[in-house]
């Protein structure tokens, strides 16, 4: 038991003038008696285990160092026994030695409040400060700190919060955060012991906490640094360092949970574990919540609490407000609920979310149970459907993989790549799961996972008239496929309809994910096929070659890769050959940041090393883009800001074949030139192979000449021509189209070219059904690999067909001729409606023309968006050449179609149903009726097609068809 202060009075007394203490020196004694109660305390907290024995000198701070940059308006102020530090940013004056286990003790003194109180989760964001360096604690002190910042522990102060806070940067985060009280302009003694992974906090002789470090993998030696912090002005003084010696770490013990919630960062409401913050709710304004997965690892998920009917604010016609969360309970289990209405009354939801840990996996589980229902009053479209669930994982282009389990039970994966796979349908969803897997410069330790628990009598809904059905959950990836959603399928609910979801976010640990995507298979998605690849510049120079390639069913980020387009999948591929070559295959595209920053401006000379292959068209091209700023990683497409491009110089080799050859181009590079990126193409079909560029500044006085066209190379056309189809190709895939129409070439499906009484052609036959003569990555491949696509053309995949360009879109036309000659089969092709065969369908089934009958003779005839129909009395004979038209012609709000057979009319009629106003798709379909290419097969020869945006007479009939 500790003795009454006054009990030590006598033996100070005797050392003094006892007349003088009654002559008014009384203040001497309460000195004294202030002096021995110190020691003693001194000695407690030693018996305590809290101080060392003994006491040694305050550092000389003079000898201490700025570390790390600080702000313009920073102030250290070090004297021998006292700094003063004041910055926006962190501020920090470092020990000149580092060290692994401290015991550090100092006065701290704060003297004026932070001025700056930003923080990561005031609103949605991915991309978490690696320090975690918020502003509003105005106090810090860092322990084994990197020499380059980038790893330490962080002991820091703040008045504003009236917390203590610990964070291990950058694989910990906060780790921990306590209530100590704070006084501006009051001194406190701060003494931090950091031996092995113990640490212990000491403010004012009282222990606010003891916390290890069992994440693993932590700083083991550094910097020592006192720091300031938010625009406050701080005081340290009387600063030690000593050795702390082996201190006795708490053995470590089941996790058990400790919940509670209060205000904290910026006054949003978080949920703590013992003092670990481990989940940032929603706010009124905000609904974004920030969640660590494991005790004493970072926060590694972000996810919605609202349902985003509104689709990012394309639909705000399905805008809600929502309430902030109720939190209620504590210890071991936890929970939240807020509810949401749409700002027009059609809907409500309500959420509740249970806080909770899985022991087997020793993570946190957050598991959302929520309810959408629709309201009395007219019903709803629900455009964009029912997105429900959306997360993102933090500094999402680490991860490499998403692994989800489809509608069967099997998992597939995508890889994370800065381009939109697209969406996923049927996804599972009674025991459905999305896991990220796989870390790019980092280990991983647990994973963000999403478990989805939807009952199946939940799924049960009905149609627009009445039936019964079953909801589909599917899966979007929109941005970069970081920022990941799911949905049920666009509907129109009314009064009383319900719609019920449960899932959970949690984390999977790193072999766990490792042994889901070992049973994973890359998804069949064409914009991640795994035999396509994306062709890397990286930092090249001056000679550009093609030999660093990553297929497209694994992940990349940075490293200058050649691009086609906005979130489009490489239009180009890579021969293995010579190190690599670039294969620019019919109207492809390839652009790329080279070279360094800041070019020498003048004359430079571009040589490409170039082969071609049967190029129709324009031929293949090369370009050089100067551009105001460079772009280092080259993650996005260079013509995106237009407004970045000074120059644009190109160099065409020319149609036909040639050998390798070397073509050169002089290209001028202007003065203010930031960065350079490089073109190659193919504008026409064909191939073109090149297997590197070289780039070499011209001296004053050299005058080589370039060797390449400077102007793209003229191709005659039909005047008026949408599609002119010469056919001059005879092999591969492709037929060039000359006409001015968007689309640059017609894909061949199962035909085969041949030449028959002088005439260029293309047969169209009853094909084997194992035959798949097609473009990878074309039109029908893609429709193919369409995951509900697929079922209406699986059936016909070995169909003869041409087609071209898209269903959607388009634009009224003035006027229309379809023109080409073909040699028929003696019978058409088998299907479900027999009796006709489409030669031309143009304008998805708008215009078609085609022949009347199943076996020869055909009579001619024309279907005008499906209900107009026209046909002919004259009759074509099987193996025999004919040219065969339809013109149509506008005559007020109807069209004039006529049928020409040889340039000889034979047959007219007005339509009834297709108006002249009518906007129509620039699309093209040969030898079948055009959606789901299911019937109308023709059998036959055709030759060359055109498709012209005049009424042709029948002299110019005769005159263009030849």
């Amino acid at each position: 038991m500790l003795p009454s202060r006054l009990a030590f009075w006598p033996l100070f007394m005797g050392c003094r003038n006892r007349t003088a203490v009654m002559a008014g020196d009384l203040w001497c004694a309460h000195v004294y008696e202030r002096v021995v109660f110190r020691l003693l305390l001194v000695l407690l907290t030693f018996r305590c285990g809290l101080l060392p024995v003994q006491r040694v000198s305050a550092e000389d701070l003079t000898s201490w160092r700025a570390f790390l940059p600080a702000s313009p308006q920073s102030v250290l102020q070090p004297e021998a026994g006292r700094v003063v530090l004041q910055g926006a940013e962190w501020t920090w004056l470092a020990a000149p030695r580092p060290q692994a286990d401290v015991l550090f003790d100092a006065t701290v003194q704060l003297e004026t409040a932070a001025t700056q109180f930003s923080f990561f989760g005031s609103s949605w964001s991915a991309w978490p400060d690696p320090k975690f360096e918020d502003r509003g604690f105005e106090a810090g002190l860092l322990l084994r700190c990197a020499e380059d910042g980038s790893s330490g522990y962080r002991v820091q102060l703040s008045s504003k919060y009236q917390e203590c806070a610990v964070v291990r940067f950058p694989d910990g985060g906060y780790v921990r955060s306590v209530p100590c009280e704070i006084s501006l302009g009051r001194p406190l003694r701060l003494t931090v012991t950091l031996s092995g992974g113990l640490l212990r906090l000491v403010v004012d002789g009282r222990e606010l906490l003891t916390w290890v470090d069992r994440l693993g993998g932590g700083p083991v030696s550094g910097i020592v640094a006192v720091g300031a912090s938010s625009g406050g002005r701080v005081t340290f003084s009387d600063v030690s360092l000593q050795d702390p010696g082996p201190q006795p770490h708490p053995a470590a013990v089941p996790h058990v949970l400790r919940l509670s919630s209060r205000r904290w960062l910026g006054g949003r409401q978080f949920v703590f574990d013992d003092n670990e913050p481990i989940l940032q709710l929603h706010d009124v304004g905000d609904p974004s919540m920030f969640a660590k997965l494991r005790p004493g690892l970072k926060p590694l998920l972000t996810f919605d609490s609202h349902w985003g009917l509104e689709n990012q604010g394309a639909y705000r016609e399905a805008s809600v407000e929502w309430t902030e969360a109720r939190v209620t309970g504590g210890g071991e289990s936890l929970r939240a609920e807020w509810s949401a209405k749409h700002v027009q009354g059609r809907f409500t939801t309500g959420s509740l979310l249970q806080v909770g840990f899985d022991h087997q996996r020793q993570v946190y589980t957050y598991e959302i149970e929520s309810e959408l229902q629709v309201l009395p009053g007219d019903p709803f479209v629900f455009r964009y459907g029912f997105d429900f669930e959306h997360h993102t994982p933090l500094d999402p282009f680490r991860w490499r993989y998403l692994l989800i389990r489809g509608g069967d039970g099997d998992l597939t994966y995508r890889p994370l790549a800065p381009f939109d796979p697209g969406p996923l349908d049927d996804i599972q969803s009674v025991y459905g799961l999305r896991a990220w897997h796989g870390r790019t410069g980092e280990q991983q330790i647990v994973a963000p996972a999403v478990e989805y628990l939807i009952q199946p009598e939940w799924l049960e809904s009905k149609d627009e008239q009445g039936q019964p059905r079953r909801r589909q959950l599917n899966t979007a990836v929109c941005a970069a496929f970081y920022d990941t959603g799911v949905s049920f399928a666009p509907t129109t609910g009314r009064a009383g309809d319900r719609v019920r979801v449960r899932y959970r976010y949690t984390g999977y640990p790193a072999e766990e994910t490792e042994r889901l995507f070992g049973a994973a298979k890359v998804q069949n998605n064409p914009r991640i096929d795994p035999r396509h690849h994306f062709v890397f510049a990286g930092e090249q120079w001056p000679v550009i070659r093609f030999g660093t390639k990553v297929s497209l069913d694994q992940p990349w980020w940075g490293g200058r890769p050649f691009l086609s387009g906005h979130n489009q999948r490489p239009s180009y591929d890579v021969v293995e050959a010579d190190g690599g070559q670039l294969r620019l295959g019919p109207v492809s595209w390839a652009v790329a940041p080279i070279g360094p920053e800041h070019p020498s401006a003048g004359r430079w000379l571009m040589t490409v090393r170039v082969k071609s292959v049967n190029t129709v068209g324009p031929g293949g091209r090369v370009e050089l883009l100067c551009l105001k700023k460079a772009d280092a990683a080259g993650n996005g497409y260079v013509l995106m800001d237009s407004g970045n491009v000074i120059s644009r110089q190109t160099g065409w080799f020319g149609a036909g074949s040639a050998e390798w050859r070397d073509l050169q181009l002089v290209v001028d590079v202007p003065e203010g030139t930031g960065g350079l990126a490089l073109g190659l193409g193919n504008a026409g079909t064909g191939e073109v192979l090149i297997s590197e560029v070289r780039f070499a500044a011209l001296a004053d006085g050299q005058s080589p000449s370039s060797t390449m066209l400077v102007s793209v190379p003229e191709t005659a056309a039909v005047p008026g021509a949408i599609w002119d189809l010469r056919l001059s190709e005879q092999s591969g895939l492709y037929a060039f189209n000359a006409g001015a129409g968007e689309h640059r070439v017609l894909e061949l499906a199962n035909v085969d070219w041949v030449q028959e009484g002088g005439r260029r052609a293309i047969r169209f036959s009853e094909n084997p059904k194992q035959r798949a003569d097609y473009p990878a990555l074309g039109l029908l491949d893609t429709w193919l690999r369409h995951p509900q696509q697929r079922l209406n053309y699986e059936p016909h995949r070995h169909g003869a067909f041409g087609l071209g360009g898209f269903h959607g879109g388009g634009r009224p036309l003035r006027a229309l001729t379809l023109l080409t000659w073909i040699r028929p089969s003696r019978e058409m092709g088998a299907g479900p409606h027999p009796g006709r065969a489409d030669l031309i369908g143009y304008g998805a089934r708008r215009f078609i023309l085609g022949l009347e009958g199943q076996t020869a003779p055909y009579r001619l005839g024309a279907w005008l968006n499906v209900n107009d129909h026209i046909s002919s009395e004259v009759m074509l004979e099987a193996e025999r050449w004919a040219q065969v038209a339809m013109t149509c012609e506008p005559v007020g709000e109807n069209w004039r179609v006529r049928l020409y057979v040889d340039g000889q009319q034979v047959g007219e009629g007005m339509t009834e149903k297709l108006r002249v106003s009518d906007s129509v798709p620039d699309s093209l379909i040969l030898g079948a009726e055009y959606f789901y290419l299911h019937c109308h097969y023709y059998r036959g020869l055709m030759g060359p097609v055109q498709v012209i945006e005049r009424c042709l007479t029948s002299a110019e009939l005769v005159r263009v068809g030849g």
